[in-house]
């Protein structure tokens, strides 16, 4: 169940980061906008966290109709959202992949080395950000305290990504 919610999560914040992305990879319109570069990173966190505060709970609600708790597993759903939203924004402001270096040669073509961990940025901030939704599933089921947790974990992710992000110097 829980490798279930973190691939539909990750898809769903895939598609919300796409927009950050292409800003990401096109400065010169985030310039265009009288805003500091950590006024801008918040702008861009408010689709991401739209949408996870729309599939999260919506799931984690599916994944609950069978135990008789549903709605607090709404509630730990959308506890879960902002971490979603801080992996959404990592992932869209992570560096491009860089070619310069050495490659490895793979079956599919020769590709940068140390290209999983760029890749991985991102991703790695909603699975940790899910850690208490597994500690739920394992226990039996959510608890009002667990997602209590689960929504401080989240906002302090979230809140560390927006800091280390905002803080970043704007690529050129």
């Amino acid at each position: 169940m829980w490798a279930g919610c973190l691939l539909g999560w990750g898809l769903a914040a895939t598609a919300a980061g796409r927009p950050a992305r292409e800003a990401y990879a096109a400065p010169e319109v985030d310039r265009s906008f009288a805003l500091s570069a950590a006024a801008v990173v918040r702008s861009r966190a408010v689709l991401p966290l739209a949408a996870a505060a729309l599939v999260c709970p919506l799931s984690a609600l599916l994944l609950g109709v069978g135990t008789g708790a549903a709605g607090t597993w709404a509630l730990f759903g959308l506890a879960v959202a902002p971490a979603w939203a801080a992996a959404v924004l990592r992932g869209a402001y992570r560096p491009e992949v860089d070619w310069a270096g050495p490659v490895v040669s793979t079956p599919m073509g020769v590709v940068p080395a140390g290209v999983g961990a760029t890749l991985l940025q991102g991703p790695d901030v909603g699975v940790v950000g899910s850690l208490p939704l597994l500690a739920a599933l394992v226990t039996g089921g959510p608890t009002l305290l667990l997602a209590a947790v689960q929504a401080g974990w989240s906002l302090l992710l979230a809140a560390a990504v927006l800091a280390h992000l905002g803080g970043r110097r704007p690529r050129r």
